[in-house]
């Protein structure tokens, strides 16, 4: 069979974890090696940044964005597609005349963002326990929850009401404890903040 167009329905839905990685891994190749132009749909969110050339988010039927994998990751569109592919923290607030961003609970993002209601994108990758280049943010932050992965330990943490997921690799044995204190920072260009008349959700 030579298709012109392969539709893949959820076709690791019931397979392992450890499974499905393989299974991806292989399905992959065999695509790029036939030449075969696959329309590939799955609700896994990582399945779609790996196994993808461009990606088409959906919510109730309507596109919210088509992009690489990177520009989906790194720019979302909507608020909808920066919760849907990957992991993220949204803030809602305001961009003031001066450019930064002001929470609902009145957390402030400095930087050079459109005045208006807006809603920011964080990323648990971009929150950094030391200083790395122009701080959108840079304050103590309360530990709510630590859950270790072996490879990283994701935390969430309240910095005045607002709660932020922060992903960092710590040193095996160091235990994080609710209501223990860390110094964070959040590069300005690590913040996408999405003016609300072009969110959806």
């Amino acid at each position: 069979m030579r298709p012109a167009v392969l539709l893949l329905d959820e076709p690791f839905s019931n397979l392992d974890a450890q499974l499905r990685v393989r299974m991806r891994e292989e399905l992959r190749e065999v695509v790029r090696s036939v030449n075969v132009t696959t329309l590939f749909v799955t609700h896994d969110q990582e399945e779609a940044l790996t196994m993808s050339d461009r990606i088409v988010v959906m919510n109730a039927g309507r596109v919210e964005q088509v992009g690489t994998p990177g520009e989906i990751y790194e720019t979302p569109a909507t608020p909808f597609v920066a919760k849907f592919i990957g992991w993220c923290s949204l803030l809602k607030g305001t961009v003031g005349t001066d450019g930064s961003f002001t929470s609902v609970a009145g957390l402030r993002l400095a930087g050079n963002w459109s005045a208006g209601p807006a809603t920011a994108v964080i990323r648990p990758e971009h929150v950094k326990l030391s200083a790395d280049g122009a701080a959108g943010l840079s304050c103590q932050a309360r530990v709510l929850q630590a859950h270790y992965y072996g490879g990283a330990t994701r935390i969430m943490l309240d910095i005045n009401g607002e709660q932020l997921t922060m992903q960092e690799r710590f040193p095996f044995g160091r235990n994080l404890s609710p209501g223990d204190l860390l110094s964070i920072t959040i590069g300005a260009n690590d913040i996408r903040v999405i003016p609300a008349n072009e969110g959806h959700s």
